[in-house]
């Protein structure tokens, strides 16, 4: 039997009413090397049936792991020597596999390949579009120089993600240990040994819903990613030294992310905790727009609620009124 050169990994969990659409894009695919496996983590719904309507599609079902759990079976059942690492609730577009395969032919020292994503609702509207800020244009680069970035943000969105197999077999499978960021800390570690490609352009849609794990992730948690994350980089022995004039910058977007974080969940003293930490680990940067931000959320964080909601209630009173005054 003939290997398939790519194989897309779907895992999921109890999504069967958004797998549908997820499969199709896939059957719709203008590569023809591939091969699909659904990866169904336990669900007790009709996840089964749902798979079942699409022709060659392989199916396997294992006990709840958690999203690591589920890739790292995608891992072990594919047979391709590439992996694209598609989400049940995204989709994506008809050219994606055929684009991102033809990158890693030609670049044989890239190890994962990546492109934009329209954002998309429920309703099937766009958004937004999910890029990294940092690129205007495609590119094949140097894995630690994307590390540059990764240290801030997991800007390697779903599901464009495709990785060369031989990849994991040099750093591992996904950590069964992160229930969420488990794909950010592979994109890291994968990074730190191979070079790492960009598309720019949209090749998928990512589905923001009430059921997105990102949006559900509890605030000890975020604060013990965050810096693990942080310190597997900057205290590497191998490579940390190449990111120490980051260091400050880094570990200050990270306070000041857990402090908005901590804010927005009404918790006041972590947030304080956080934004104050910012300004100590890098206090070169408070007269930055990043840093007036900080402060600004910090002086919002001494101020009581029953104070601060009639406030910025009268506050949006008068700029309307400024606003209707000098439009008239």
């Amino acid at each position: 039997m003939t290997v398939p050169k790519v194989t897309v990994v779907v895992p999921t969990y109890n999504r069967a009413h958004m797998l549908a659409t997820c499969l199709a894009s896939i059957a719709r695919q203008t590569y023809d090397d591939l091969e699909v496996v659904v990866v169904d983590d336990g669900s007790d719904d009709n996840t089964a049936e749902v798979v079942a309507r699409f022709a060659g599609v392989r199916y396997v079902r294992q006990e709840n792991q958690g999203a690591p759990g589920a890739y790292n079976r995608g891992v072990a059942e594919a047979g391709g020597d590439y992996l694209m690492l598609v989400d049940s609730d995204d989709s994506i577009c008809e050219d994606a596999v055929a684009t991102e395969a033809r990158v890693l032919d030609a670049n044989p020292d890239v190890g994962l390949v990546y492109a934009q994503a329209w954002q998309v609702n429920e309703a099937g509207a766009v958004t937004g579009l999910r890029r990294p800020e940092f690129a205007r244009h495609s590119y094949v680069r140097n894995g630690r120089e994307e590390i540059r970035a990764l240290l801030f943000w997991n800007h390697i969105t779903s599901p464009t993600p495709m990785v060369r197999r031989r990849c994991f077999e040099t750093v591992g499978l996904f950590d069964p240990r992160l229930r969420v960021g488990e794909d950010w800390d592979m994109w890291i570690r994968i990074a730190k040994r191979y070079d790492v490609a960009y598309v720019a352009r949209p090749l998928g849609n990512y589905l923001k819903h009430a059921g997105n794990i990102s949006t559900r992730i509890d605030l000890e948690f975020l604060e013990f990613l965050r810096r693990y994350l942080l310190e597997k980089v900057l205290d590497d022995p191998e490579i940390g030294h190449l990111y120490r004039p980051l260091r400050g910058k880094a570990y200050f977007a990270y306070h000041t992310y857990i402090g908005a974080m901590a804010y927005k969940a009404n918790a006041m003293a972590l947030a304080r905790s956080h934004l104050v930490a910012a300004f100590g680990v890098a206090p070169g940067r408070a007269l930055t727009p990043s840093g007036l931000w900080a402060a600004s959320l910090l002086l919002r964080t001494l101020v009581p609620l029953p104070v601060l909601t009639p406030a910025r209630s009268a506050m949006r009173a008068l700029r309307a009124r400024v606003t209707g005054q000098s439009g008239g």
